[in-house]
């Protein structure tokens, strides 16, 4: 199932055309075709997201979303920003329905387009600037509005007499944001110890990606805080169950003894049964043009990601005489503005000239000056 619903999956899977959507109306988006290059590297998904991404999300936005990569949680280092983006947006849309029966009430809730592409410009920049968020809290993302949504209910933000629902971009004030860590520190701590399962963290997928190495640490350090006791149950899900870590990795980290020790409470000493569902092992921030950072360094991806980057680049310039691109929006409205405002200006001046002119030329007779 596509996870944009303006094209359907006879249309995703023919690689000699993409759908693009354009930023037309929010509801009647318009639909482009654009030609694929057939010595793209990525996939067709991950260049249709980006040429979609680069024309309805402002540059500022996208700046930092290969940073965020090595900050967010390991289940969306695989996705584009878009794809985490839409993630975002379906566990919001849990939680509010859980918050809304537990504080306001069924049927009090205003509903809004649920797929990224179809929301007006500033619903859409508000659900990407909260993903953002919680990916740089290393957060998942129900955690992450659960949280936020329940400061702003405990600390009366959404009202006392008529509850309010707090919007996408009410979700990381300062305060919410400070009480959001401080409650994913104390569940990955104490309650729950949180990794991901994805199959490009197995063991034998291991590419010496960043996402990768990042995995590997973060289990390693959760392990490090667990008594050697208590350690061999995770060590056995995590080596002989999940495949996640490797024997060596288990060796050199925590020496043979740990290692066989865990192998002793193993409950299965084969691989996990590998899932039909295809995946690759690009990462989310690839082909994306204008997104840089110091990890792009050590990604093995980094030789094809920017001549993909490339191609996303001019298949925008061809579309630009079409659509209009965020950036271009923002320039244009701010000229709208800046031409109002000489016009409301230039107005006023006028009005104050004549009345000027009409005192001066309204002469006091002199036994009454």
């Amino acid at each position: 199932m596509p996870l944009f619903d303006d094209c359907s999956p006879a249309e995703d899977s023919q690689p000699a055309s993409l759908l693009i959507l354009s930023q037309g109306q929010a509801y009647k988006p318009k639909i482009a075709k654009v030609d694929v290059s057939p010595e793209l590297h990525g996939s067709v998904l991950k260049f249709r997201d980006a040429v979609r991404t680069s024309l309805a999300i402002k540059s500022g936005y996208l700046r930092i979303e290969a940073d965020l990569m090595d900050q967010k949680w390991f289940d969306y280092r695989f996705m584009t920003p878009a794809e985490a983006t839409q993630v975002f947006i379906y566990a919001y849309e849990r939680i509010r329905d859980e918050m809304n029966k537990r504080h306001i009430g069924a049927g009090s809730i205003k509903l809004f387009p649920r797929y990224i592409w179809q929301m007006p410009d500033k619903l859409r920049s508000g659900f990407w600037s909260a993903r953002q968020q919680a990916d740089a809290l290393g957060m998942k993302y129900d955690q992450f509005v659960r949280y936020t949504m329940g400061y702003w209910f405990d600390s009366g933000q959404c009202g006392t007499k008529k509850l309010r629902m707090p919007l996408p971009n009410q979700l990381f004030r300062t305060a919410a944001l400070r009480s959001a860590e401080e409650r994913w520190d104390t569940h990955i701590r104490e309650v729950r110890l949180e990794y991901s399962t994805l199959p490009q963290y197995r063991v034998e997928e291991y590419a010496g990606l960043p996402a990768q190495d990042a995995h590997k640490a973060w289990l390693i350090t959760r392990l490090r805080m667990r008594s050697p006791s208590n350690r061999s149950y995770g060590l056995a899900e995590f080596v002989f169950s999940e495949r996640l870590l490797s024997e060596e990795d288990v060796v050199v980290v925590f020496g043979p003894v740990e290692l066989e020790n865990a192998r002793k409470v193993a409950k299965s000493s084969g691989s996990p049964a590998l899932s039909d569902e295809d995946f690759s092992l690009f990462p989310g921030c690839y082909g994306m043009p204008g997104v840089k950072s110091d990890i792009c360094d050590s990604c093995i991806q980094q030789r094809y990601c920017g001549k993909d980057a490339k191609r996303v680049s001019e298949a925008v310039a061809n579309l630009s005489a079409a659509f209009e691109s965020a950036d271009e929006r923002k320039r244009r409205l701010a000229r709208e503005r800046k031409r109002k405002e000489r016009a409301r200006k230039g107005k006023s001046t006028t009005t104050v000239s004549a009345s000027i002119t009409l005192g001066t030329s309204f002469l006091l007779p002199a036994h009454l000056s």
